[in-house]
């Protein structure tokens, strides 16, 4: 509603004022029953001292404002909006990827400037660059971040498994990782995506050192020492 000219912002304002509008080269108005749903992605009282928007119509939309966090501090919604994103990437590339608990969570350690509009574009580039032939993508360089991104917490990273492991049992690894990531933690429904008993699945647990924490994260080898 901030980018609205001035010019429109009255005929809006007429528009709310009278509940009518005027086709072109109409002599009557007709009523309407509306409702607005306005959004900006500026500060609409700084505007208003600008001189950039009017002050009668801001407080003629001000009935229930909503405030929407930025993505960085909303972090909850990074992996659901990715695996939407992630859905909509294959539809129209035809590619099957998925993201492994490493590279989600990288994500959630950005901070996205640019919030949905840039993570939406972020996982289509990912999508059609990643050259991982397995169908899940483990990591992401820092660089397609950006120069000037700020990637300071991803020190925050889960632990790397200090185990002696050959190739097929360091697939079974991450294949459990993966279905305990994408069950949030949950051991019943990761089994039944592995198509092995919740018994096996504990085994393979306590085999892999793997434990759950209920954010819910992956973590492999220790639990990490709780956040300050």
């Amino acid at each position: 509603i901030n980018s609205m000219p001035l010019a429109l912002q009255g005929k809006l304002l007429r528009v709310l004022e009278t509940q009518q509008v005027k086709r072109i080269g109409a002599l009557k108005g007709k009523n309407i029953d509306f409702r607005i749903i306005a959004a900006t992605n500026a500060d609409l009282t700084t505007c208003i001292q600008d001189g950039a928007f009017r002050v009668d119509l801001y407080y003629r939309l001000n009935v229930m404002p909503l405030t929407i966090p930025p993505l960085r501090e909303r972090t909850g919604d990074i992996i659901p909006l990715c695996k939407h994103f992630l859905s909509r990437a294959f539809k129209r590339y035809g590619k099957t990827k998925t993201l492994s608990p490493t590279a989600y969570q990288t994500l959630e350690h950005y901070d996205w400037p640019g919030n949905v509009r840039e993570l939406k574009n972020f996982i289509e580039r990912l999508v059609i660059t990643s050259s991982d032939f397995s169908g899940e993508i483990h990591t992401i360089p820092p660089e397609m971040f950006g120069a000037d991104a700020n990637l300071s917490r991803l020190d925050r990273k889960p632990k790397a498994s200090s185990l002696s492991l050959s190739q097929s049992e360091e697939k079974e690894l991450n294949d459990i990782v993966s279905a305990l990531y994408r069950s949030g933690g949950n051991r019943s429904l990761a089994a039944e995506q592995l198509g092995v008993s919740r018994r096996t699945l504990q085994y393979k647990l306590k085999k892999y050192r793997i434990k759950v924490n209920m954010e819910p994260q992956v973590y492999i080898g220790e639990t990490p020492a709780a956040k300050e």
